[in-house]
């Protein structure tokens, strides 16, 4: 697997590389790149589900990231949309986190789907 194809992986997921996926490819690549595929491979595994459809896997991640308010939880979110989660769904991903995680980890739900609703209008 070399950068090209890795690169795709994200690009067709997100629409874009994130920031911290990037630093981790670029500091892989020049201190470990043995490494790099291993952790694409883990990541592929991890993933992708023959039972589990992409939209639930990203509204799961996107929900698990909230509950640790992690800058992630939005790229994530990005990735419900592409998979097609809708704002409904979103928000009930978030009033979870708000169930076990309390007001902060709804406000930054909150937060984020009027990031990404406005970036999408």
């Amino acid at each position: 697997m070399n950068m090209i194809e890795i690169n795709e992986i994200y690009q067709k997921l997100f629409g874009f590389i994130p920031g911290p996926t990037k630093a981790r490819h670029e500091i892989t690549s020049q201190v470990r790149p043995e490494e790099l595929e291993l952790h694409e491979l883990f990541r592929k595994n991890s993933m992708e589900s023959k039972h589990i459809p992409e939209k639930y896997t990203q509204l799961m991640l996107f929900g698990m990231l909230l509950m640790l308010t992690a800058p992630g939880a939005k790229v994530h979110l990005i990735a419900s949309r592409r998979a097609g989660a809708s704002w409904d769904e979103l928000f009930d991903v978030a009033k979870l986190a708000f169930l076990f995680r309390g007001l902060s980890a709804f406000n930054f739900g909150m937060t984020l789907i009027k990031e990404v609703m406005e970036e999408e209008n």
